[in-house]
């Protein structure tokens, strides 16, 4: 009888790390697609980062970032991410994400790369995870 109550609880156990890991895998990705819709802005992309903005941000962050317009947008400056480095903090709320990338101006093609860290403020709703807020908290030429 002890035997079967220690397998169930190593089962119980193995259960709950692997439902923690979905769950930061599930973060992690409503992050990476947050990220790469707000700041990952070139010429021709708006639809796309649109549909994905839609799938991750809540309403009220969506109408502020992703207005509706008429016409197309004509872009002067692009940003592109490189790299992009996550950080969850420990109430899981947040998440720290550190992207570096590069801004080009589409005029001249002049090209400056840079480091922009953001706090990333997250809710879950169901078995999804929604962003609510964002600080951009630095922002650095390399």
């Amino acid at each position: 009888m002890i035997r079967g109550l220690l397998l169930l609880e190593n089962t119980n156990q193995a259960l709950d790390v692997e439902a923690e890991e979905a769950q930061s895998t599930q973060m992690q990705s409503t992050i990476e697609s947050f990220v790469c819709a707000l700041y990952d802005v070139r010429a021709n992309n708006e639809d796309m980062r649109r549909s994905e903005a839609e799938l991750v941000m809540s309403q009220e962050m969506l109408e502020q970032h992703f207005p509706e317009r008429e016409g197309e947008i004509q872009y002067s400056m692009e940003y592109r991410i490189n790299e992009m480095k996550m950080y969850p903090s420990l109430q899981q709320e947040s998440v720290f994400v550190v992207m570096t990338g590069s801004t080009v101006n589409l005029n001249n093609n002049q090209r400056e790369d840079n480091r922009i860290t953001v706090e990333v403020f997250l809710q879950q709703e169901g078995d999804r995870w929604i962003v609510t807020g964002f600080d951009q908290l630095y922002a650095e030429n390399l």
